[in-house]
């Protein structure tokens, strides 16, 4: 790798750090506002909960990707044939189709509190905008814009802490965790995680890694950017659920404006307008290059090559995907409501890439000399099978729409602390695993390469 030192680590960290806090987007702006405003901080302990989960994908991810070398739709395509990986696709580019909604809205609503516009032309003018910067170009230096779109979220993180938030209530909502057994309950839960856990970070984060043909001594710096981006993550998702939880209506817009008036005066349009429009563009960019990516590894298209041919076919499905995006967002303006079906939605759809990320990892071919140990796996296979129950539980619950036990609070203390012990032992237990094969590799490489100078 040339450049200089900052560059090469950039270049490391960049995939994780921008898949974890492209995250913080339109959907979990207008949604995490909302549920502020309804429930204060009861649900803290999901974000808390939803970002260690994502910081285990991740890192995952990360590690089977630098391991093999490819992407994962490549290797789970590879490996256990299209039928599997058919499903994969449908469920992540469906996934993918209902967050660009969302974050054209997102993009449109910021651009009508700047402008006043209609929210209708807002949106085909943030149609026209996230075109323009993906087929200008854009998506060949998109780490450096997207990292720097990412941290102008942090404004949400001091205007929260300006506001003066109760932080006895606040520590409670993410230290004290309680669920009811209800549809409704679990509907504000899922949905929650689907702002935050999203497939399509799996696939722009894995194509990034692979894209970039990073050495597997580079993987404990790829673990650092997903922990320093799921800690942005965290802090802001955190800081916009405390801003919803200061206004006194239910106009979100309309509140958080009254919120962000009152700490930053006249300038508070323009902040709440560039965070959202910052979230919307860096999340509807990451979502058109990882669909790009999934549609290439699976089809063999090589479509993020500069062939003028290919790129002809990646702009044809960069214009069909926004306005498939682009549809949703302009027939129902009731943002709260597409963020929330979105969140839903993604959540559900990611059942099917995290089955096929835990089986590559659990795949002592796949891994290799890197393989897991039965330990790791069980933590893997535990985690998984979580999420899956947190779904299957919330499909069960939809099907007469009425709670089938009635609203049961359970103590779930017990069953989160088992899973977040699974997800602290699989990072900890890796990361020492990972490290000294990363070291006794280094040390084989510099030994191979004096060897090679010596008989010169």
């Amino acid at each position: 790798m040339r450049g200089n030192g900052l560059t090469r680590l950039l270049k490391v960290i960049a995939p994780g750090f921008i898949a974890s806090v492209s995250e913080v987007d339109a959907c979990a702006i207008i949604y995490l506002v909302f549920v502020g405003y309804s429930f204060k901080y009861e649900f803290l302990w999901v974000l808390a909960f939803s970002t260690l989960l994502y910081v285990f994908i991740l890192q995952l991810t990360s590690e089977v990707t630098l391991v093999t070398g490819k992407g994962i739709a490549q290797c789970i395509r590879e490996r256990y044939g299209r039928r599997f990986i058919t499903l994969t696709i449908f469920t992540t580019i469906s996934s993918n189709m209902a967050l660009l909604s969302i974050e054209l809205l997102g993009a449109g609503l910021s651009l009508t509190v700047l402008t006043g516009l209609p929210l209708r032309v807002t949106v085909l003018i943030a149609m026209l905008i996230l075109l323009g910067l993906v087929v200008s170009g854009a998506m060949d230096e998109v780490d450096n814009v997207l990292m720097g779109l990412g941290l102008t979220l942090l404004a949400y993180v001091l205007v929260a802490v300006c506001s003066k938030p109760p932080i006895e209530q606040v520590a409670t909502g993410i230290l004290k965790p309680r669920i009811e057994i209800s549809w409704n309950y679990l509907s504000v839960v899922i949905a929650i995680m689907g702002t935050l856990i999203s497939p399509y970070g799996i696939f722009y984060q894995s194509s990034n890694l692979a894209g970039k043909k990073l050495p597997i001594t580079t993987l404990t710096l790829s673990f650092d950017g997903i922990l320093l981006g799921a800690l942005v993550n965290f802090l802001v998702c955190t800081a916009i659920v405390m801003t919803g939880a200061a206004i006194n209506t239910l106009e979100v817009v309309e509140g958080v404006l009254i919120v962000f008036r009152s700490m930053v005066g006249e300038g508070a349009s323009l902040v709440f307008a560039l965070g959202l429009f910052s979230g919307s563009i860096l999340t509807g960019t990451v979502i058109l290059y990882s669909t790009l990516a999934l549609i290439s590894e699976v089809y063999e298209a090589k479509l993020l090559t500069h062939s003028p041919y290919r790129r002809l076919e990646a702009l044809m499905i960069i214009v069909l995907s926004v306005i498939a995006g682009g549809i949703p967002a302009l027939v129902d303006l009731n943002y709260v409501r597409i963020a929330f079906i979105a969140g839903l939605l993604s959540t559900a759809f990611t059942v099917f890439p995290l089955i096929g990320l835990a089986r590559l990892y659990s795949d002592d071919g796949v891994m290799g000399e890197f393989k897991a140990s039965t330990i790791m796996k069980v933590c893997t296979w535990t985690i998984i099978s979580f999420f899956i129950l947190l779904n299957l539980a919330l499909l069960t619950l939809s099907v007469p729409y009425t709670p089938l036990l009635g609203h049961v609070t359970i103590p779930i203390e017990g069953l989160l602390s088992f899973v977040v012990v699974a997800v602290a032992a699989y990072i900890a237990g890796r990361r020492d695993v990972v490290g000294r094969l990363v070291k006794a590799k280094r040390k084989h490489l510099k030994h191979n390469f004096n060897s090679g100078f010596a008989g010169v």
